[in-house]
């Protein structure tokens, strides 16, 4: 196989890679097996293509210019290829777990950088042996362009390598020390069954170590969409529906559309709570307060982000129950909420 053939696979597998690894839908709700198994498929393959195309190099010569010693030299280049193929992975593993980064923002330059890692990293090592392999004759192997993103790439991956290995060491002690204070919550996440009574726990409030045993808890269960689904419309369950609510307040869902007429049917459930508290003579306006009607809105907007409107259907029969109550202890919790959905629906007509 000729160098130009494998290069050319090279840069095919690594575009195959940054499309899925793009396209990827990830969120916290759940991750899928098959995406992953993919890109590490495609991963093996880069990386058996490369090793081979850096041993024809090798034997052209191209990487004279790091020793004249060939044993140093092999030293070297093995030692260079495993750095870099380990930021390939390790850039490639970031992006696909982006969403799980609770703490990680775009606009902060280095996150930005890690977050688009899958495309730059590998490029710093495709670049280089494009113009050893097509311009070898012009003596390209001894240029700059060819050293310093090889250099770089084998720097970054260090420095990535000294940074995780550092930072779970200090995970791993901080856990330790509050592994006591810990155990409780994540005890009772491991031992419950139903979904209100361990979702909660993945509320920000909570910390990382907490929220990440209870997202492993919603994911282990293949059907936890559907519970989703079955505990949004038990209006026999406020709890449940409110704790949903907030949950999907904070976090993307993977099935927006699927969610949307269960999502409906929770706010007739809503509608129909308005009326049961009317109807209470113990129960007074402030009670409302407890529908965390704030909670659907910011659900809304972060569910259906540009579609806001294909849930005004379900807003409108919250705002005509509100509007049927007769009481004069309600009135002013009423007109309060009837207007803090009316300027929400404003904002996206």
């Amino acid at each position: 196989m000729s160098d130009k053939t494998i290069l050319l696979m090279i840069i095919v597998i690594d575009i195959l890679s940054v499309i899925l690894n793009t396209l990827s839908t990830n969120g916290n709700s759940s991750h899928f097996a098959a995406p992953y198994l993919i890109l590490l498929l495609l991963f093996l393959f880069y990386s058996v293509l490369s090793i081979l195309l850096t041993t024809k190099l090798y034997r052209a010569g191209s990487f004279q210019w790091i020793s004249a010693n060939p044993d140093v030299l092999k030293i070297v280049l093995v030692f260079g290829i495993i750095c870099i193929l380990y930021t390939v992975f390790t850039s490639i593993m970031i992006r696909a777990d982006w969403s799980t980064y609770q703490n990680q923002s775009l606009a902060n330059p280095k996150d930005f950088l890690a977050y688009t890692a899958y495309i730059w990293v590998p490029i710093m090592m495709i670049v280089p042996y494009a113009m050893a392999t097509y311009k070898h004759e012009m003596a390209i192997h001894q240029s700059v362009y060819l050293k310093a993103p090889l250099i770089l790439n084998v720097i970054i991956g260090i420095i990535v390598y000294m940074y995780l290995n550092t930072n779970l060491r200090h995970a791993k002690d901080t856990f330790t020390s509050k592994d006591n204070s810990y155990h409780p919550d994540i005890e009772k996440i491991q031992n419950v069954v139903k979904l209100e009574d361990y979702i909660h726990y993945t509320l920000p409030n909570y910390d990382k170590i907490i929220t990440d045993a209870a997202f492993v808890k919603l994911k282990s269960d293949p059907a936890w969409d559907q519970q989703f689904y079955k505990k949004l419309e038990d209006c026999n369950n406020n709890y449940s529906i409110g704790m949903i609510h907030k949950y999907l307040s904070i976090y993307t869902f993977e099935y927006p559309e699927k969610l949307m007429p269960h999502f409906k049917k929770s706010m007739s459930c809503i509608a129909t709570y308005v009326n049961d508290y009317a109807a209470n003579e113990f129960t007074s306006g402030e009670d409302l307060s407890g529908l965390n009607i704030d909670n659907v809105l910011q659900a809304i907007e972060k569910q259906y982000p540009g579609t806001e409107t294909l849930m005004f259907d379900a807003l409108d029969e919250i705002t005509s129950a509100l509007k049927s109550v007769k009481r004069e202890d309600y009135k002013s919790k009423t007109v309060e909420l009837i207007d803090t959905i009316e300027k929400f629906k404003l904002k996206f007509q």
